[in-house]
């Protein structure tokens, strides 16, 4: 079983389309061209959910889109979990992994929420008065594309290069969740890539940095609009 609700909150103004609106879900190519019929589908209920039945065994993937369609538009959100919100952002988001990825199997479902927690971050600075969801959605994919570090970031999830390494707590243990940005030493503050460090090992993508130029500073959740930054050193594997 999969659901979400027609909502986002990271928008001000934008809320719930109510009830009747069609559910599909569908699989796409690279390009986001429907492949085949619609695998799943449903029609909103008055607060904006819905709930798709799927066949035993379905597992999220990048190719999968679940795409709501009303009177004169429609949204998208790419299938990342068993519950799927759509609005403005996760269909900026599905357009923006078409013009990136030239096969969908090397973006993973973590990537595409990466990549939606850092379009969510800038998301406020749209303004979506008088916007359609359509409108708004464009709107969003033309503030990320002007917005450079965010840029780097989208371009780096399907680099060809990596920088692997692990982050410890002072007592040496590796730490789950960290997120992991690599800068230039050269320019202002300005994220090169990002990642999730998992126990362990933390491995990201990367691009245009040389292995004497950057460092990695790493912050947990917590510390994200705080002080305490931990420098860790890496290596650039091409």
């Amino acid at each position: 079983m999969i659901g979400g609700k027609l909502a986002h909150a990271a928008i001000t103004s934008v809320s719930a389309v109510g009830a009747g609106v069609t559910i599909e879900l569908i699989e796409v190519d690279a390009s986001g061209n429907q492949v085949g019929d619609a695998i799943a589908s449903a029609t909103t209920d008055a607060s904006g959910a819905y709930s798709l039945t799927v066949h035993s065994g379905f597992s999220p993937d990048s190719k999968y889109v679940i795409r709501a369609t009303g009177i004169n538009e429609s949204m998208d959100v790419r299938v990342t979990s068993t519950s799927n919100d759509i609005d403005p952002v996760t269909d900026a988001v599905s357009d923006l992994v078409t013009t990136i990825a030239a096969d969908l199997s090397t973006i993973s479902v973590t990537e595409i929420t990466e990549i939606r927690d850092a379009l969510d971050g800038i998301a406020q600075n749209v303004d979506p008065a008088g916007l359609t969801a359509e409108a708004l959605s464009a709107a969003l994919k033309t503030e990320a594309n002007n917005d450079e570090v965010f840029s780097n970031q989208l371009n780096s999830t399907v680099a060809a290069g990596s920088i692997c390494g692990t982050v410890t707590n002072s007592s040496g243990s590796p730490l789950a969740n960290i997120r992991v940005v690599a800068q230039d030493f050269r320019a202002p503050w300005n994220p090169r890539s990002f990642g999730r460090g998992f126990p362990g090992r933390t491995k990201f993508s990367t691009m245009s940095i040389t292995a004497t130029e950057y460092f990695c500073p790493s912050r947990s959740g917590t510390e994200r609009n705080g002080k305490r930054r931990r420098r860790r050193k890496g290596r650039l594997h091409n």
